[in-house]
């Protein structure tokens, strides 16, 4: 399997434990806020790469060659589809929500000595 430099990687789990993103449903769709806490474990950076698992999300700083989120104004990502993904990790009912932004999950910074995941 080929290794991947995870060096500043932050892995999201679905908890409470420190609300590091917040789904916030406008008129276009779904936009994600990162705690500012989360975005400074990240290096402020501005445009991450968002990897989906199936029990957590890795959000990193951008690679090269990878399909990069902007993170806007407010430390926002404007992508809808990652943030349902956030949703359904979450267990979170979109329907019901329409209206309300949801705070959700936590975070662990994720770095092997050797810097690569397994």
């Amino acid at each position: 399997m080929k290794k991947m430099n995870l060096t500043g990687a932050v892995s999201l789990v679905n908890s409470t434990a420190n609300m590091a993103l917040t789904l916030v449903p406008t008129e276009n769709g779904l936009r994600t806020r990162l705690s500012a806490q989360l975005w400074e474990e990240l290096g402020t950076p501005a445009t991450v790469e968002v990897l989906q698992m199936d029990q957590a999300l890795i959000i990193l700083p951008a690679r090269e060659n990878a399909k990069l989120l902007k993170v806007g104004k407010g430390r926002y990502l404007y992508d809808t589809a990652t943030a349902k993904a956030i949703a359904k990790l979450a267990g979170i009912d979109l329907e019901s929500n329409e209206s309300k932004s949801v705070q959700v999950g936590s975070y662990e910074i994720n770095t092997l000595e050797d810097k690569t995941s397994k």
